[in-house]
C-alpha cells in the first residue's frame, strides 16, 4: 500500500477526495481517537495515541498532495525583442552561468581521487514495496519468538461452516460458504507472533484470517493478485503477481505479524511486507478455503514469551449477575447457534450466516438498552423495533457505525464511529426516547438523532454476522 492509499484508508475516504472531504474525515477521526478520551482506559490508550499520530500524518500528507497537484495559473509569455540587442539582465545571466561552469571544473580538478573506481549496480526490482519511511521502529529483542507447540493442530477449533476430516497427509478442510469460518487457534493471540503452515489447495481461495482482516491466495477474481484486508482497518489492497499458489503442491506459508506491520513469505520467498498498527489486536488466527478444499500438514504458532506469560496470568472472568438481566430468557432467531459459557452466551452464525437472540417481551419508547458484549472479529449488532439496527465493525466498512432507523429501517453511516477492538469487552447503551435516540460505546457518544418515536414498540435483541459475539448481560430499562 503506497502512502496515498494508506492515508486515505486511515481517514476512511476514497482516493481523489476533495479538501473539504479530507477535513471532514479528519475532524470525525480526531474526535473519536483523541488520547484525552482514553485516559481512563489504559488498555486502549496506546492505540489511541498511535491512531492520533496516524490521523494527523494522513491529513498533512493529503493536504500537501492536493497543494502540489493544484492547477497552475497561466503565465503571460513575452517574446524577446531581437532587434534591440541583448539587455543588461541577460548579460548578467550569461556571466553567472560561465562562473558556475568554471567553478564546477575547478572542484572536479582538485577533489581527491578514490583508490579504485566504485561501480554501483542497478538495484534489483522488488515485487514488494518496502514499509513506509515513517513506519514504527523495528520490534525490540523482547519480541523474538520462542519455540512453539508443534501439535497445535490437535488443539485448533473449527467453525460451523468448515468440514474437517483426517487423511494420511494431515487435516482436510472443506467449505462451501463465503464466510469467515475457519480452523483457528483455540485462544486469541496478540502480536507479535508467527503463524507457519504447510498446506496445499485444490486451486480455490486459501484464506488466512486475523483481527478485522484476512489475506487471500488464489483469489477467485484474480488468482495472481494477493488480496490483503488490513487486520486493523479492513482496508483492501491488491498486490499483483504475489497471490498464486500452485494447486496440489505443498507450500510453506509464514505470516510474521508484528505490532507495527506484517511480512508474508511462501516457500521462503517474500510476498508481502507492509506497515500496520496491530499493537492492541487480540484475535484467533486461522485458515480456510472459500469455497473448496485445502489440506494442512502442519501448523506452528510462535508467540512472544511476554504475551504467553501475560495470557497465563489473565483469568477468565465469570459472568456477573446484573439486576434486570434478560439474557437467560431471550430466544434464538434465524438459526443462530447459542453456546453457554463461563463468560456468557456466545452467538455463532447459523445457516444464514447471521442470527440473533431477542427478548420475549416487547417494549415501547422511551427505553434504554444496555449490554456488555464482545466480538471476535466483525459484526456486533443490536436490534429494536420493526427495523432498528446498530452495527459495530460492519463487514463492508468496520470504521463506519451503521445505524438503521427503528421505524423506517433507513440506514445511515457514521464515519469513524463504528470500529471496536476484537475480543475486548464493550459497554453499549442505546437510549431511545420519544423525540430521538442516542448510541454510546464505553461511555462515549457515537450517534444521535431527532425523530418521532412516540409509537415505536417491539422486541430488543443482539446478534452476529460473520462473527462470534459473546454477551455477558442484556438489560432493557422501560421508562
Amino acid at each position: 500500500m503506497d502512502d496515498a492509499a494508506r492515508a486515505c484508508a486511515i481517514l476512511g475516504i476514497p482516493p481523489g477526495s476533495s479538501g473539504e472531504t479530507i477535513e471532514a474525515a479528519y475532524r470525525n477521526q480526531i474526535k473519536a481517537w483523541h488520547p484525552d478520551r482514553f485516559q481512563g482506559r489504559p488498555d486502549q490508550l496506546d492505540e489511541a495515541e498511535e491512531m492520533f499520530r496516524e490521523i494527523n500524518w494522513a491529513r498533512q500528507f493529503l493536504r500537501q498532495r492536493l497543494s502540489t497537484t493544484a492547477p497552475v495559473e497561466p503565465v503571460a509569455v513575452h517574446e524577446p525583442d531581437t532587434t534591440a540587442g541583448m539587455s543588461f539582465g541577460r548579460w548578467m545571466a550569461v556571466a553567472l552561468a560561465v562562473f558556475v561552469v568554471l567553478g564546477g571544473v575547478a572542484v572536479f580538478l582538485i577533489r581527491p581521487k578514490p583508490d579504485a573506481p566504485v561501480v554501483q549496480s542497478a538495484p534489483t526490482p522488488m515485487a514488494i514495496a518496502p514499509p513506509p519511511t515513517n513506519a514504527a521502529p523495528v520490534p525490540a529483542e523482547s519480541e523474538k519468538m520462542p519455540v512453539a507447540d508443534k501439535n497445535i493442530m490437535r488443539k485448533m477449533v473449527k467453525d460451523e461452516h468448515v468440514d474437517v476430516s483426517e487423511s494420511d497427509d494431515g487435516l482436510v478442510l472443506h467449505s462451501n460458504g463465503n464466510t469467515r469460518d475457519s480452523l483457528h487457534t483455540a485462544h486469541p493471540v496478540r502480536p507479535p507472533f508467527v503463524f507457519r503452515a504447510v498446506v496445499k489447495s485444490d486451486g480455490a481461495d486459501l484464506r488466512f484470517y486475523y483481527g478485522l482482516g484476512l489475506v487471500i491466495f488464489n483469489w477467485a477474481d484474480n488468482p495472481n493478485e494477493l488480496r490483503v484486508h488490513d487486520f486493523a482497518t479492513s482496508a483492501i489492497v491488491g498486490y499483483p503477481g504475489q497471490g498464486a499458489l500452485s494447486p496440489t503442491e505443498w507450500h510453506e506459508i509464514v505470516f510474521d505479524v508484528r505490532t507495527n506491520g506484517m511480512k508474508i513469505s511462501v516457500d521462503g520467498a517474500p510476498r508481502y511486507d507492509e506497515y500496520g498498527f496491530y499493537r492492541n489486536l487480540n484475535s484467533t488466527p486461522g485458515f480456510a478455503p472459500c469455497p473448496g478444499e485445502v489440506t494442512i500438514k502442519s501448523v506452528v504458532v510462535e508467540e512472544s514469551e511476554e504475551n504467553l506469560l501475560a495470557a497465563a496470568k489473565t483469568p477468565i472472568r465469570a459472568r456477573r449477575m446484573v439486576p434486570g438481566d434478560l439474557l437467560p430468557t431471550m430466544t434464538a432467531v434465524d438459526g443462530v447457534v447459542v453456546t453457554p459459557g463461563i463468560e456468557g452466551l456466545t452467538l455463532s452464525d447459523g445457516e444464514k450466516f447471521s442470527g440473533d437472540i431477542k427478548t420475549v417481551e416487547t417494549f415501547h419508547a422511551p427505553l434504554v438498552i444496555r449490554t456488555r458484549a464482545k466480538t471476535d472479529a466483525l459484526n456486533l449488532r443490536l436490534y429494536f423495533g420493526p427495523g432498528g439496527r446498530v452495527i459495530f465493525n460492519w463487514e463492508a466498512e468496520p470504521g463506519e457505525l451503521r445505524v438503521h432507523d427503528p421505524i423506517t429501517a433507513n440506514g445511515i453511516g457514521v464515519p469513524g464511529k463504528g470500529r471496536i477492538l476484537p475480543n475486548q469487552w464493550h459497554d453499549i447503551v442505546w437510549d431511545i426516547q420519544t423525540g430521538g435516540m442516542r448510541v454510546f460505546l464505553d461511555g462515549q457518544l457515537r450517534y444521535q438523532n431527532r425523530a418521532d418515536y412516540t409509537r415505536l414498540e417491539g422486541a430488543a435483541g443482539i446478534g452476529t454476522y460473520l462473527s462470534h459475539v459473546t454477551v455477558a448481560s442484556f438489560v432493557v430499562e422501560q421508562k
